[in-house]
């Protein structure tokens, strides 16, 4: 602060001002000291007040650098290029000019309960921005990607499945947080439990100023794939050709956590992208997504799909069609969160003759997309704007559009649509198909993207990646994941008013004041149609004599 009122250091106009009128003068006692000849007296007591608001503001920043909930991109408490990193350093450099002779102030400080902890690290200073996939061999940005996500998954423990022990994280870590605390972890060699950072406890290119060799490097992804089977994580999937079953100890030398952590060291495509896709399905695609309501909404839909069916024998079909759909979630996704998104989808869409496999090519012509927001929302996407293209009416003719018939049947194109053939690798033959094909494509992501956006899901998949690239499986989980949560939520609001309107109803309708203001207004409008009738006759009568 005092660095800051040199004349030589660029400082804002504002700060300076307000630090001149309310940190280092105060109105008040200048007024009480206005009729005193000597000023000594005013100046020792506007030193004694500045004094203890310096101590009170060091102490209010010390504490709120150190709270876990701050945002993630909150900026450090001292710059990168200043030689004082501690809260104490900055009372030491304040009062050790100032209190010369006066012993160890700090430990007089001490006594009176006065402590600061607050130590900024090169970590805390350093960029963790991603630029390249060479950037998160090293397990860092990794390390702070999961601390962070923990933060927010204990600042909101009933958003999502998390489980039962976030409630305390938060508590946990704000007392965890300190100097000694801090050294003990990144000397330590045994890995966080799940409530403490992860990255303290990691070796650091700018501690020492050198960069990290392999051995570092390899260290800190092991501690980061072994952090993440800590918190429920499963990874096994990842490792290539390694059985389902297998398990990895954490004292075990081989196992699922050694081959990620080469993995991750090596830059492996599958072994990084898998693991990103795997925190963010654990701390946020959770967060979107509630499996018991889903699961509830896909029951219901069923029992409707059901009574709509009427007939015992559409009831059995339907049942052997549920229990086909339950095997194909199971074997699809070993998550429960997408079990439930696509047994919720395979619901929404059954009625309407589409068949949903995957989250792959069964979205490719976005009939699905559109048929899931015209399910919930009849007014934003009528079905007249689904678009759905012409199928060919006999083998013959499906094998001239398509080139022949190794690639599929005729039933199961009638199934699946014209999505199968580009599954299954083949193409449309026929330009004038494949031009109307291409249309149709575009116009069902169109409307289905316009109807999302109203309900404040953004954009993100498009028509021309299924065309040309193929499907994006992961982007379209988590689009789906944020249309369902906005849907159920709609629903929810719009059954919660017709419960409120009918209670309402029900109960105002026996009141005495309620009926008789009802047969007032009810006679003010009787009254009025009378008068308009009387008038029209007369009007009538006039215009007959006049002729």
């Amino acid at each position: 602060m005092v660095a800051l009122m040199r004349p030589g250091i660029e400082v804002p106009a504002f700060i300076r001002t307000h630090i001149l009128e309310h940190l280092l003068a105060d109105q008040n006692l200048a007024a009480q000291f206005r009729h005193v000849a000597f000023k000594q007296e005013y100046w020792e007591a506007l030193g004694a007040r500045v004094l203890g608001r310096v101590l009170l503001l060091v102490l209010l920043l010390d504490r709120l650098a150190q709270r876990c909930d701050l945002p993630a991109g909150a900026p450090p408490l001292f710059r990168h290029e200043a030689n004082i990193k501690s809260s104490e350093q900055v009372v030491q450099e304040f009062l050790q000019t100032r209190l010369a002779g006066a012993g160890d102030v700090r430990h007089s400080l001490r006594m009176m309960t006065y402590s600061t902890e607050y130590v900024q690290h090169a970590r805390d200073e350093a960029d963790f921005r991603v630029r390249k996939p060479l950037d998160l061999r090293d397990g860092t940005r990794l390390a702070k990607l999961l601390d962070n996500l923990r933060r927010q998954a204990a600042a909101h423990p009933n958003n999502g499945s998390q489980p039962a022990h976030s409630v305390q994280s938060s508590q946990s870590l704000a007392s965890a947080i300190g100097t000694s605390r801090l050294a003990a972890a990144a000397c330590s060699s045994r890995v966080p439990v799940p409530d403490e950072d992860l990255l303290p406890s990691m070796a650091f290119p700018q501690n020492t100023g050198k960069p990290m060799d392999e051995s570092q490097m390899r260290n800190n992804c092991l501690r980061l794939v072994r952090a993440l089977q800590q918190h429920g994580l499963t990874l096994q999937g990842l490792v290539h050709g390694a059985p389902v079953g297998l398990r990895d100890p954490v004292s075990g030398d081989n196992g699922v956590a050694k081959s990620l952590a080469e993995g991750l060291l090596r830059v492996d495509q599958r072994v990084t992208l898998g693991m990103l896709w795997q925190i963010a399905m654990h701390f946020k695609l959770r967060r979107h997504v509630d499996a018991r309501s889903l699961e509830r909404e896909t029951a219901r839909l069923r029992r409707m799909a059901a009574a709509a069916a009427g007939t015992a024998g559409d009831a059995g079909q339907q049942a052997t069609i549920l229990s086909a759909e339950d095997d194909v979630a199971l074997r699809y996704f070993n998550d429960p969160t997408s079990q439930a998104l696509l047994q919720w989808m395979r619901a929404v869409c059954a009625p309407s003759g589409i068949s949903i496999n995957n989250f792959t090519w069964s979205l490719s012509d976005g009939r699905a997309l559109c048929y899931l927001i015209h399910t919930y929302m009849p007014e934003a996407l009528p079905q007249s704007r689904i678009a759905s293209p012409e199928l060919p009416a006999s083998a013959d003719e499906m094998a001239r559009m398509t080139g022949g018939t190794e690639y599929v049947t005729l039933e199961t194109l009638r199934t699946n649509g014209w999505t199968v053939v580009y599954e299954m690798g083949g193409t449309i033959h026929d330009n004038a198909l494949a031009a109307a094909y291409k249309q149709f494509v575009d116009a069902n992501f169109a409307a289905a993207h316009a109807a999302g956006e109203a309900l404040g899901v953004p954009a993100m998949l498009s028509a021309e990646d299924y065309l040309n690239d193929g499907p994006d499986e992961l982007a379209a989980i988590l689009y789906v994941a944020l249309l369902s949560e906005a849907l159920l939520k709609l629903t929810a609001e719009r059954r919660a008013a017709y419960v409120i309107m009918e209670y309402l109803r029900r109960r105002l309708c026996w009141r005495p004041s309620y009926m008789h203001a009802s047969l007032e207004r009810f006679k003010v409008v009787m009254r009025r149609t009378e008068a308009a009738l009387t008038i029209q006759s007369f009007m009538r009568m006039r215009r007959q004599r006049m002729r």
